[in-house]
């Protein structure tokens, strides 16, 4: 096996670079597919070196990267592959931390190891999504606070979601001191619990608060919130210029919605209009995230240029007709030291300029980022 060291810090530096001009170089801002060709084959071959198990698994399929000229035939690995195997070019004594995926009591979970570095990146490219795509939107000069019904990372430390929020709290994006208001924790079992105290204390709050919020959580943690600010009679009435954050997964055991339906429910308790709710598309097997602006339908899921999703049509393997659905593949370029081509078990559909999310295939399990919140329940503070 050849040293690729050198060649994966030349690699982040060079994907470094491209996070931190965009949108500002133009090539980047376009999403030039020599760019992100060129980018993939060089971290194919990296991670076929260095990451045992997919080498494996693209040695099966017959694909190497003597083999490959083009991003879109890089094996993507089952996303179920990283509950079975230690999918990582990290060696154990470069492991500083790891996300694991929501799941059911003695259900196995995925595991996304990261180093410092990878933490890094995977920062760099959150940060940078989260500015050009969810608050080029409708806020670009955002300079308001956070609620966030997600926890905190001390909280539930191996939650993907809780480090995103964290690390966007951390950003420097609001200039206020108090950056951000926590209205849940994380019970005995595991489950993420709502304060009943810190909802009536928000409702109280923003009647007087004069600066914007962006309102953080689960699709899941939104319907219980509705339905408890409903069962009451009352609303939050966010303040003018606040945007919500819907983080997707609709699968409980209570009740799911569609999505129409729930931003519905979400604009009706919290005091906004529909093209003030931005749904963010991620995982914690990934280290990029899309976003879905409303418009017109149908809506689609926006990616940063070093993030592409093709849609695969189950039955023949090869590309889906635009709107027609199929099985969602990710190509993460920021997912440097796991694997850059994930097949996910979610259904989806191509259009121009991006994506839309369908639902869960009928042999997945529920989308894991709801999962947590499956025993979500209200909390009386002590």
């Amino acid at each position: 096996m050849r040293d690729t060291t050198q060649l994966l810090q030349n690699f982040v530096s060079r994907l470094h670079g491209y996070i931190k001009d965009w949108p500002v170089d133009p090539d980047v801002l376009d999403g030039s597919t020599d760019w992100f060709n060129t980018m993939a084959l060089d971290l194919f071959s990296i991670q076929f070196d260095r990451n045992r198990p997919y080498r494996k698994w693209c040695e099966k399929v017959d694909q190497t990267p003597e083999k490959t000229r083009m991003w879109h035939d890089i094996p993507a690995v089952p996303i179920r592959a990283f509950k079975e195997f230690r999918l990582t070019c990290l060696d154990e004594s470069e492991v500083a931390h790891f996300f694991v995926s929501s799941g059911t009591t003695g259900k196995a979970r995925s595991h996304h190891y990261h180093s410092n570095k990878s933490l890094a990146l995977y920062q760099s490219s959150l940060v940078s999504g989260f500015e050009n795509l969810f608050l080029h939107a409708s806020l670009k000069n955002w300079n308001g606070i956070f609620v966030s019904m997600i926890p905190e990372a001390s909280l539930a430390p191996n939650s993907s979601l809780a480090h995103m929020v964290q690390t966007l709290v951390g950003a420097t994006l609001s200039p206020h001191n108090e950056k951000i208001k926590y209205i849940s924790d994380v019970g005995p079992e595991g489950y993420w619990r709502i304060s009943e105290d810190k909802i009536n204390t928000l409702i109280e709050s923003c009647a007087v608060i004069q600066q914007p919020v962006i309102f953080m959580g689960t699709a899941f943690s939104y319907v219980h919130l509705t339905d408890y600010l409903h069962e009451r009679k009352t609303k939050i009435k966010l303040p003018e210029g606040s945007l919500v954050m819907e983080t997707g997964g609709y699968k409980g055991q209570s009740r799911e919605v569609s999505r129409n339906e729930l931003h519905e429910m979400i604009s009706d308790s919290l005091n906004v209009e529909g093209h003030q709710i931005i749904t963010e598309y991620g995982m914690s097997e990934l280290s990029s995230q899309a976003y879905r602006i409303p418009g017109s339908p149908p809506n689609p899921y926006v990616c940063p240029p070093w993030m592409r999703v093709r849609i695969i049509n189950p039955e023949s393997g090869k590309l889906s007709s635009l709107g027609e659905p199929g099985v969602i593949q990710v190509f993460d370029l920021a997912n440097t030291w796991s694997v850059f081509a994930i097949e996910t078990e979610d259904i989806g559909a191509q259009w121009h300029g991006g994506f839309e999310v369908i639902g869960r295939s009928h042999l997945s399990e529920p989308k894991g980022c709801s999962l947590s919140e499956t025993g979500l329940s209200f909390s009386k503070d002590p």
